[in-house]
């Protein structure tokens, strides 16, 4: 059913999001159109009503019209023509912090459909995580061949947010976590410490701080920046300590976070920060919390626990440190190629309920892309859901959520969840384990496997084989239909990797077993159908990611997971020609499947979330 919409009486300020809208969802605007009521009132309560060939919107802010409008939008698709329906805030703000810092930089036209999925879910903050994906006057090689913004794009993506009446407030770094921009001779010798953190109290620093916040207050509208300085555990132990002494770490940050805020007051802007080096929770730098600078606003981060009572004590300690704190819990993309929904579902729900009990009035849905950005941005969609329900209802149940992520997304909440199976073993979707073995199946050398052993064990307890066909099955295209062409792009990417774990989980494992037991006739078999087979699927992994890739993103940063699967398939080639001169009789031993593999990780459930750890005990680089 498509939806025609008479905007004639909407305000200006109204207008010209409802056009995005209307290309973004299929919708049409015309004068015989159902004719759109807006009233702006004040407080928080968001009303949609309608009216037979009308739709009334009375609405707080214009985020809630355009997710009203949304509202409106369901209603008559479900075919009811009156209705009323009231939602009230239970946060002033509600966002989605998405990272591009890990390779994968959304074109500007792809940022625009993102930023019209988040209207029509009801978010009004975009965080874009850069570190140094922008450009800087005077530094040719901050974001160099990375997919920098311009501050044109960036000005365009923060004029398409404001017409929908979204915040974009830009995400950076100022103290560490600038490790691409410091692998460089040039800028390590200007700006390094130690490891990826930046030379605190240098003039030079400063200086580059200054064009950082330059740069995005004649960018963006908004006055507020996220500045990071999270993670900084080695701060003031490497070129600080030789020009300044030993120091305590808590001493530098002051110093260095009053200067960060100074300066960012000085370009007119309001910083907000990561937690974790204040709080004495996570790696403390001296065991105990310690006191805020004035100016300085705290994000607390948590997407791990599912008690209520493991987030209402840090929600009391940390607001003893910032009573304008703001929470940011996470849609779990990042622990490999495909996401985490039930770890998503139960922090979440737990989170968000504890965070309106605190008083809590901002929070934001962090979408990282740890270890290469392998797993697709939409896979993100259920988590931002999660939090655009909650922003708006007391509580929020699997058959709200249901409803809305159909509307918003085009595909069901059971299709979505499908997403995620390849991270189970057969009968284990425990929301607690968020760490999969299909990473190290994937990844891991055909001749030098370094997870054998493990792989071994759950060949006795599982049928891994059927079990990721039954994955690859449960994706199906018709699910899809009335979702757009980047998750089309994204459910191939899905059933590729479900079809190359089928057939490239066990392949060391059988090659060695083989190759042991002396069994020719298996590894012939091995050699001519199991290998091909499984280089084939490899392959088509490989172009499912490309076009993956092309659908959300620059082209920069494609060549790193590009890497990662020509490697697997240059191996297996590798491993061809091996078994076909040992069976020929060129060579008479395969020392590769002599060594015995030693078990390296705690549970066989887990994986280390890094390529480099999966593929090889050899290094990779220098």
């Amino acid at each position: 059913m498509t939806i025609v919409w008479n905007t004639q009486l909407l305000p200006a300020c109204l207008r010209e999001g409802v056009s995005h809208l209307c290309r973004y969802c299929g919708w049409q605007e015309e004068e015989t159109g159902l004719l759109i009521y807006a009233e702006p009132v004040s407080g928080h309560t968001l009303t949609v009503q309608g009216e037979g060939d009308s739709v009334r919107i009375r609405y707080p802010d214009r985020t809630a019209f355009f997710r009203g409008l949304g509202l409106a939008a369901q209603q008559r698709t479900a075919g009811s023509s009156v209705f009323c329906l009231r939602e009230e805030r239970q946060f002033l703000h509600a966002g989605v912090m998405f990272d591009h810092s890990r390779n994968a930089v959304f074109t500007v036209e792809r940022t625009r459909d993102f930023l019209c999925l988040m209207a029509l879910m009801g978010l009004d903050v975009y965080y874009p995580y850069l570190e140094d994906l922008y450009t800087l006057p005077q530094e040719p090689l901050f974001g160099y061949l990375r997919g920098r913004y311009t501050e044109e794009e960036v000005r365009a993506i923060d004029d398409f947010a404001d017409s929908l009446g979204i915040e974009v407030v830009p995400c950076i770094q100022t103290l560490a976590h600038l490790n691409q921009f410091l692998r460089w001779d040039q800028p390590a010798a200007d700006y390094l410490d130690l490891d990826d953190i930046l030379l605190v109290g240098s003039e030079k620093t400063g200086a580059l701080i200054d064009k950082m916040f330059r740069f995005f207050a004649g960018a963006v509208r908004s006055r507020r920046i996220h500045v990071g300085m999270d993670e900084a555990y080695h701060l003031g132990r490497g070129r600080y300590a030789d020009e300044n002494g030993l120091k305590k770490k808590t001493e530098i940050m002051h110093l260095h976070l009053r200067d960060v805020i100074t300066r960012a007051q000085k370009a007119g802007l309001a910083v907000m920060m990561w937690d974790d080096m204040f709080s004495g929770t996570y790696h403390p730098l001296d065991g105990q919390a310690l006191p805020i600078p004035e100016g300085a606003q705290l994000v607390y981060w948590d997407y791990y626990h599912d008690r209520p009572e493991e987030y209402a004590k840090r929600f009391t300690f940390r607001k003893k440190l910032c009573q304008d704190l703001v929470f940011a819990g996470g849609a779990w993309r990042w622990q490999g190629p495909a996401p985490h929904h039930n770890k998503t579902l139960a922090t979440t729900q737990t989170a968000l309920s504890e965070a309106k009990k605190a008083g809590i009035q901002e929070v934001f849905v962090t979408c990282w892309g740890d270890d290469g950005d392998e797993c697709p941005p939409d896979g993100s969609y259920l988590g931002m859901q999660l939090f655009a329900e909650h922003a708006f209802s007391p509580e929020v149940s699997l058959e709200k959520l249901e409803e809305r992520l159909t509307f918003c997304t085009g595909v069901s909440l059971s299709a979505t969840l499908h997403q995620q199976d390849i991270n189970f073993l057969p009968g284990e979707e425990s929301p607690r384990h968020s760490e999969a073995p299909c990473k190290y199946l994937l990844y891991q050398d055909p001749l030098c496997g370094l997870y054998e052993e493990h792989a071994a064990r759950l060949d006795e307890r599982y049928d891994l084989t059927a079990y990721y066909r039954q994955c690859r099955e449960a994706l199906r295209e018709e699910d899809y239909r009335r979702a757009g062409p980047h998750m089309l792009a994204s459910l191939r990417y899905y059933q590729a990797l479900s079809q190359a774990l089928s057939t490239k989980w066990d392949l060391g494992l059988r090659i060695r077993q083989a190759y042991q037991k002396k069994d020719r006739q298996a590894l012939s078999f091995l050699l001519h159908e199991k290998l091909p087979t499984a280089r084939a699927d490899m392959e088509a992994l490989r172009q499912a990611a490309v076009s993956m890739w092309y659908e959300n993103y620059k082209p920069f940063g494609l060549e790193a997971l590009e890497f990662r699967f020509s490697a697997l398939i240059g191996r297996m080639k590798t491993a061809e020609s091996r078994l076909s001169d040992y069976l020929s009789g060129q060579i008479d031993s395969l020392p590769e499947c002599e060594e015995s593999r030693i078990p390296v990780l705690p549970q066989e459930n887990q994986s280390p979330n890094s390529f480099q750890r999966c593929y090889s005990a050899a290094r990779l680089s220098w």
